[in-house]
């Protein structure tokens, strides 16, 4: 292998092994020489920009990393406290960052994602950076969010991937002059106004439709039913627990098994795929008009999250931690409910008495629904439910197609 002669990979050993150059495996970033070999490839970053590219710590830039702190030590007050995710951890009492500090997430999942804050923050598990300008700084956070991929690309670690002050240091930036700085920022500002009143629009849509549900449990409540009956979810459909299956099982050509992380605002999101070979029961085959819910996972928040199934390309099946729910009239019916105050406030009461996050077939089927005596009448409501559900697509459009608009404004300019 050191004589420059290619090697033949065996095709038992195809899914297993493939050749990459020594050089990609060896890091040269380091100010001594170190020989330890990566076992994960770091990703080599292409720049194309008629501008001159330069270290982000020559901008000028100050690239700090965050100071350790943990949630038994914090003073709950105003800061928001950054550690490694996509979002603020906790509060604390004092912050170390004023307003206008960019973040990288230092390690865990997430690291590498980068985040804006316009208000003062205690930066924790990782990097903050500040351009000489406020000018500089939002041209260098643009910037950034273009690059998210690659950003990603810088973590290390298997067990805990890490991405350090230094790679953030010799990551490379354009330099255009402050007008053409000015210019980018401005067209992407649109950009931002245009996503913030989306997201704001699907909220206040998301919310009509919980309304619908939270309006019909005071009717019943106040109205001694008022054409209203709560029966138990057993009573209007089927359900099944999902398919276990073992590692072995896994196979990128195999069947698409649906797990939690599939599930986005309602609908299904195929970016992080499991798929699976083995004999699969026709039940475990998820159909047109099913509601899919998540009845285990770690994270508590993430128990009962729902999406509703109508646009099946390909057959697949979901997961032992899932449950479909399967009616012939009722389908729609149910999904709308998950999405209200009235199922929330079931999930947390069991969730509340149990030390495992989880919805047993037996709890799942016992929640309470309210179902109107007149099927015309509930049609009606779920009519008016799927408008702003037509709503809520068309602005979800705009938030999807933000970031591919600001790659467009920084390739004209860059």
């Amino acid at each position: 292998m050191f004589e420059r002669k290619d090697i033949a990979i065996a095709d038992t050993y195809g899914e297993y092994a493939y050749m990459v150059n020594t050089v990609d495996m060896l890091d040269f970033g380091l100010i001594g020489f170190n020989k330890s070999i990566r076992t994960i490839i770091q990703k080599r970053i292409e720049i194309n920009s008629k501008y001159p590219l330069i270290k982000l710590v020559d901008f000028p830039s100050e690239i700090r990393k965050g100071k350790s702190i943990t949630a038994k030590n914090a003073i709950s007050g105003n800061y928001k406290v950054v550690a490694g995710g996509k979002d603020f951890a906790y509060t604390h009492n004092e912050y170390n960052r004023d307003e206008n500090t960019i973040t990288i997430s230092a390690s865990g999942a997430n690291a590498g994602f980068v985040n804006f804050w316009k208000e003062k923050i205690f930066a924790s598990d990782c990097t903050t950076i500040r351009g000489k300008t406020e000018l500089a700084t939002k041209y260098i956070f643009v910037y950034l969010q273009s690059m998210q991929q690659a950003l990603f690309d810088l973590a290390r670690g298997s067990a805990q991937p890490h991405v350090y002050p230094d790679d953030i240091k010799n990551f490379k930036i354009p330099l255009p002059p402050p007008s053409i700085q000015q210019q980018i920022i401005d067209e992407c500002q649109k950009i931002d106004d245009e996503y913030e009143n989306s997201r704001m629009a699907i909220e206040t849509y998301r919310q009509k439709i919980a309304d619908i549900f939270n309006e019909l449990e005071i009717v019943y409540k106040t109205q001694g039913g008022g054409g209203l009956n709560l029966v138990n979810l057993g009573d209007i459909c089927q359900s099944y627990i999902g398919l276990t299956y073992k590692p072995e099982h896994i196979n990128d050509n195999g069947i698409l098994v649906l797990r939690s992380s599939n599930i986005k605002n309602g609908k299904l999101d195929f970016n992080d795929q499991v798929r699976v070979k083995l004999n699969i029961n026709d039940k475990y085959f998820v159909k047109n008009k099913d509601v899919l819910i998540c009845v285990r996972n770690g994270s508590k928040k993430l128990l009962g999250k729902s999406a509703y199934l109508d646009t099946l390309n390909e057959p697949m099946t979901f997961g032992a931690f899932m449950a479909i729910c399967r009616s012939n009239k009722f389908s729609k019916w149910i999904y709308l409910w998950t999405q209200s105050k009235h199922y929330a406030e079931q999930i947390e009461k069991i969730s509340s008495t149990v030390s495992i996050n989880q919805l047993t077939q037996k709890t799942l089927l016992s929640f309470k629904i309210p179902v109107l005596q007149s099927y015309d009448e509930m049609q009606k409501i779920i009519a008016k439910a799927e408008l702003y559900e037509q709503k809520i697509e068309i602005h979800t459009k705009v938030i999807n197609e933000s970031q591919r608009k600001k790659e467009a404004i920084l390739a004209k300019y860059l």
